[in-house]
């Protein structure tokens, strides 16, 4: 059967997120102080927003602003830039994300980076190359070099546009677009949910994604036989590694037991979810 390429859907909006910067709540800073203030000093009218904007709570407690169609992206940029020079860089975070989606480059050869990989894809589509995040260039199945990048959709639609392949350095690396991921807790590892949210009693954040052990990097280099400690505790089979498509670990919310509590909104502001599981390498 032929593998269907995931479809690739373009954003309807452009926003501005907002994140306490950690240690900000402990000096009394909550996202009312910085509503109030960036209301006493932003008129909204002035960026061409009359109808104002679509205000929604993250799964990790970050506020969105939200403005409709994607072609409202320079306003939303003329925002974010009117926002970080009313609000403390210590106290917000304050950023434009883009809607992304995964590649895997294969093909590579022994002396190339993820830098290098990045570099290529904004060469070939014209995206800014801020905007490219590729991982460390790690050995494929066939022995020479593969990373995953993640950009956004319109760079991504544009090197596909143009087929399979595309130069990075002296070869010809193949591209293929990842499947979307599923949402993972870093924390516990287990599907439907962010640390943020997490109320688990079991703590994996230090464990290994393939072996599920301890004792070196989480996202480094491991020749360990996979094993996946999410299917064991579920009784599953664990001879694969986590989030790969053998994995049948499905999405669950943590049930909040008697002696543990959801974590504080300071810990809840910085917990992001790891990008390392499911990067659709088995």
């Amino acid at each position: 059967m032929e593998k269907r390429s995931p479809r690739l859907r373009a954003p309807k909006s452009a926003a501005v997120i907002l994140t306490l910067q950690p240690g900000a709540a402990e000096r009394g800073v909550t996202y009312a102080n910085l509503f109030s203030k960036a209301k006493s000093n932003i008129r909204l009218a002035d960026l061409g927003l009359e109808g104002g904007l679509r205000l929604r709570m993250a799964c990790t407690g970050v506020r969105i602003l939200e403005l409709p169609s994607a072609s409202n992206a320079p306003k939303a940029d003329a925002l974010a830039d009117q926002l970080r020079t009313v609000l403390y860089p210590e106290d917000v975070r304050v950023s434009r994300p883009e809607k992304t989606v995964c590649l895997r480059v294969s093909g590579l050869d022994d002396h190339a980076h993820g830098e290098d990989v990045a570099a290529a894809i904004a060469r070939t589509t014209g995206c800014s190359l801020g905007s490219i995040k590729a991982s460390k260039v790690r050995p494929g199945k066939d022995g020479m070099g593969q990373t995953v990048v993640a950009c956004p959709v319109a760079a991504a639609k544009r090197l596909l546009a143009v087929g399979t392949k595309f130069l990075v350095g002296w070869a010809s690396a193949t591209v293929e677009a990842l499947p979307h991921r599923t949402q993972r807790c870093y924390r516990c590892h287990e599907a439907g949910h962010v640390a943020a949210k997490c109320t688990s009693e079991v703590d994996r954040s230090g464990d290994c994604y393939r072996c599920g052990k301890g004792g070196h990097l989480v996202t480094g280099p491991c020749s360990a036989k996979p094993h996946c400690p999410v299917c064991e505790a579920a009784g599953r089979p664990v001879g694969h590694q986590l989030g790969s498509r053998p994995c049948r670990a499905k999405p669950t919310r943590s049930k909040v037991p008697a002696s543990r509590t959801a974590p504080d909104s300071a810990a809840a502001a910085a917990a992001t979810p790891s990008a390392a599981a499911g990067s659709g390498k088995e």
